[in-house]
């Protein structure tokens, strides 16, 4: 009798738990396009364990790396239907989706890593403005460090060492105008054909941040790194406005706090790269030539006012004067 008693309590807790359990666990679906060594899916990873902990298990994070998920454009399309809720992209992506992240590709913008981010942390209103009518959210700018540029020929010490240079871009338009207006031959071209194309001399260099020359073992091929500061190459962190919109207040906050310690986390991992980088080109007897800062004045002067003429175009006026304004502070 006392079993038979006992046993409809005992059930009955059972399932009462796993209702609650079953209520109160969320899932955070996150999709990116870089391999699981990029710091991008470490600060994603970092970002994961914070929410379980802030949380105590209540949100949990879930990782697709490697365009598991689809390529860049495919994932903020993924948010704005609520199949997803969480990106970060490359800038040149985000732009095609909300123009105001042209201003991010003005070159010669930053000197260094500190202005840069004191900047984009301090203006995000100028850039997240308006992504909620497009269905996306921004929650913040990470990174992969300033874009160098690396020669089979020689560094660049003087502005006039750009002239002829046939410098592979990424297939980004006003990164091809602002190395024309510098005088080089810029040549956009997919990242799979890199490589062979400067093993064979169809391009003489190309630019990207500095871990990318080791990573990708370019320093067979190019045995001259100049320390430009070009472009600050961010990379936003989008969520889904459908989903964030659906989250409390309190989730909302939690997810913020998360989301800018993982920030300052993924930053910090930039840097221990792109320091390693410097270190290792060394030692594998690549030539690092810092261009004299009266050169980049120059190289500035040349390739900001087409970039940013033709931003105004598509922009207008006030945007861009309040971002020049963020910049010049």
């Amino acid at each position: 009798m006392k079993l038979r008693l006992f046993l409809p309590v005992l059930v009955a807790g059972a399932l009462a738990l796993i209702n609650v359990t079953g209520a109160s666990a969320q899932t955070i679906k996150v999709g990116h396009s870089d391999n699981q060594a990029h710091p991008k899916h470490e600060a994603f990873v970092h970002f994961a364990r914070l929410v379980d902990e802030k949380s105590q298990g209540r949100l949990k994070v879930e990782i697709y790396p490697s365009g598991q998920l689809g390529d860049e454009r495919e994932l903020l399309e993924s948010l704005q239907t609520g199949a997803m809720h969480l990106t970060s992209v490359s800038n040149g992506v985000m732009s095609a989706f909300a123009p105001q992240f042209m201003l991010l590709d003005i070159p010669f913008s930053f000197s260094d890593s500190e202005s840069a981010r004191r900047a984009l942390d301090g203006a995000q209103d100028i850039l997240f403005t308006d992504l909620d009518r497009i269905g996306l959210h921004g929650l913040s700018i990470w990174e992969q460090g300033f874009r160098q540029v690396s020669s089979a020929k020689k560094g660049i010490s003087a502005s006039a060492d750009v002239q002829g240079l046939k410098l592979r871009t990424m297939e980004a338009p006003l990164h091809v105008e602002a190395w024309r207006a510098m005088g080089a031959n810029p040549t956009p071209m997919s990242w799979g054909q890199v490589y062979s194309s400067l093993q064979t001399g169809i391009i003489d260099g190309q630019e990207n941040p500095l871990y990318v020359v080791t990573q990708e073992k370019l320093f067979e091929v190019q045995k001259f790194v100049s320390l430009t500061n070009h472009i600050y190459d961010a990379m936003p962190v989008i969520a889904s406005e459908s989903w964030w919109s659906s989250l409390s207040d309190d989730d909302r906050k939690l997810i913020t706090d998360a989301m800018a310690e993982a920030t300052s986390f993924q930053r910090g991992l930039v840097d221990a790269a792109v320091e390693k980088a410097r270190t290792d080109l060394a030692e594998l007897g690549v030539e690092v030539t810092e261009t004299p800062a009266d050169q980049i004045a120059v190289l500035k002067a040349q390739a900001q006012p087409p970039v940013i003429s033709r931003i105004r175009d598509t922009l207008g006026d006030a945007p861009v004067d309040a971002w020049l304004a963020v910049i010049a502070e």
